[in-house]
């Protein structure tokens, strides 16, 4: 689940009854594995607590229901942008939810080539008298690093989840792992009877950041608004153990002037701190229905207390059509801008460091800005979206940009047609291949049972191959000669096919041959590995690969 941060007023009444929705909408439910039709993944690996079975809670807060432990499993990207991969391991935190709320999480180290779980590390209140929110994890130092935010709000006396819902409050609690082990060889917590904490929020929206600084201090950034003052930064620098060290840093939006009361915002992925130290603010003022001040949109960069030439991008929305800006991503190369629009679509920007606009592909959904996409060949983007067609049967649907918008590549439909799913992130992996999670629970009626996340290894070539395509049972492999080849290839003997498709080694589409002749032309494909994929009459008949290389000169 996910929340907006926008300037909404809900009656009481209609926000007690989605809490209690979110609380109680998680049934009893027992694990049963996420397949898609016709994909194969390289592998599949899910995010289950064994341990937890058969526990019984004292006193619990659920009403009416039992607590199973497999029903409690989330991930969300904000805990890594990216996922983090050391050495051909995969380290991946979720958190997890006990007695109706967030309490603790899962931190498992899996073996990248197969999926198979090395250590697994468990924490919740079965071991802890407070809960705790995971907020960050990242390798520091070779070791496995979370900052949680232990909780010191108390629950109320009904079910509603308050670190879930309502941004509990609480103090840093940082827990440090053995890379090869799992051992937890460190915890540094706040002494919570210090007047000196700075207090934090389980924020699931990345409004509020935290980055490591060295050995002994942290940065916290957190994006504030205000309906009289605007936007602003706030940069505070704590302790391991969640101390201020100084006064804090204000950085206040340069649109102050205008009138905010009567303004579109939200707080939610507005700021990044780059790898170079370099923090970036996107800073804008979007004018309400009655408000005559103009729209404004910055980028604005800081080295320590100085800040760099800013980026003016009001061009990026001269109809006055944009509802809310997000900053996605920063590399040494582009910022990747988010809009969400009025009309519920919404629009990616790739601009260069200098401010140049590089790309710019709309798209039809503006509740899917939370997510990075995966970073394509040539500034392109692929996405995904989950959905459910007319016999009520669940998908994941693939896009990939195509000119200035997004087209759907591919649609893998769940095995099990309740299986309810929510794609949360693909990865691009060095060789090419994909890492995909998704979130999944069990359908019933108009609620589901159980709330789990698995992680697939896939490759785009899998993926963009399966939808509106009937598959034979037994994929032939074919050869393709010479190989490697310079200028044209031939295929092996192989029967009739009428259709060609050809992958380079990042699953991007590089071909699409109709009726190929004898020889086929690939003087034009840089030098790369390629894989084939060969039909007859849309349906899959051999899979094949080659090397292209440059003709000696």
């Amino acid at each position: 689940m996910i929340i907006n941060i926008f300037k909404t007023k809900l009656l009481p009444s209609i926000l007690l009854a989605l809490v209690c929705h979110i609380a109680f909408s998680q049934q009893v439910g027992h694990y049963t594995p996420l397949e898609f039709k016709g994909m194969q993944p390289l592998w599949a690996s899910v995010v289950v607590d064994s341990s937890i079975i058969g526990h019984k809670i004292e006193n619990p807060r659920e009403i009416d229901q039992g607590f199973d432990g497999y029903s409690h499993v989330y991930y969300h990207s904000t805990i890594a942008k990216t996922p983090i991969i050391k050495d051909g391991y995969y380290y991946r935190i979720v958190r997890t939810a006990y007695d109706t709320d967030l309490a603790g999480g899962i931190v498992e180290k899996v073996d990248l080539s197969n999926g198979d779980v090395v250590w697994k590390n468990v924490f919740d209140l079965r071991t802890n008298d407070k809960r705790e929110f995971v907020k960050k994890a990242e390798i520091y130092n070779d070791r496995l690093v979370l900052y949680n935010i232990e909780i010191t709000d108390k629950d109320l006396d009904i079910p509603i989840p308050i670190v879930f819902f309502f941004q509990a409050k609480g103090l840093l609690k940082i827990r440090e792992y053995d890379l090869d082990t799992g051992d937890l060889t460190r915890i540094i917590k706040a002494d919570s009877s210090s007047q000196y904490n700075r207090i934090l929020t389980s924020d699931i929206v990345d409004r509020i950041q935290i980055n490591r600084i060295d050995e002994s201090s942290i940065e916290i950034l957190e994006h504030v608004m205000k309906d009289i003052n605007g936007a602003m930064l706030l940069i505070d620098t704590i302790s391991l153990n969640g101390q201020y060290l100084n006064n804090t840093d204000t950085i206040k939006s340069e649109h102050q002037i205008h009138d905010w009361g009567d303004s579109h915002w939200s707080s939610s992925l507005k700021m990044i701190r780059d790898k170079d130290g370099l923090l970036h603010w996107i800073d804008f003022f979007i004018p309400g229905t009655n408000n005559p001040d103009t729209h404004k949109l910055r980028i604005r960069t800081f080295s320590g207390n100085i800040e760099l030439p800013e980026i003016n991008l009001d061009t990026l929305n001269t109809d006055d059509h944009v509802d809310n800006w997000k900053l996605l991503d920063v590399n040494d190369h582009y910022f990747l801008l988010f809009s969400a629009n009025f009309d519920r679509s919404s629009e990616y920007f790739i601009i260069d460091r200098s401010g140049k606009l590089i790309n710019r592909f709309s798209y039809v959904d503006n509740n899917d800005g939370y997510y990075l996409p995966a970073i394509g060949a040539n500034g392109s983007l692929i996405k995904l979206k989950n959905g459910k067609n007319q016999q009520g049967e669940n998908f994941i649907r693939f896009f990939k940009t195509d000119n200035e918008s997004f087209k759907a590549i591919s649609t893998i439909y769940t095995s099990n047609p309740k299986h309810e799913v929510w794609p949360l992130n693909l990865y691009r992996l060095d060789n090419g291949d994909f890492l995909l999670n998704v979130m999944h629970s069990d359908e019933v009626g108009i609620d589901t049972e159980g709330r789990f996340t698995t992680t697939f290894r896939i490759n785009l070539s899998q993926i963009g191959i399966i939808s509106g395509i009937k598959e034979t049972e037994n994929i032939a492999k074919t050869i393709v000669y010479p190989n490697p080849a310079y200028s044209t290839i031939r295929i092996q003997d192989l029967g009739n096919f009428d259709e060609i498709r050809i992958f380079n080694s990042q699953g991007i589409e590089s071909g699409r041959i109709k009726n190929p002749d004898e020889e086929i032309d690939i003087s034009n494909l840089p030098t790369d590995m390629y894989y084939c994929t060969i039909f007859d009459k849309g349906i899959l008949v051999a899979k094949a690969k080659f090397i292209k290389i440059e003709a000696d000169k």
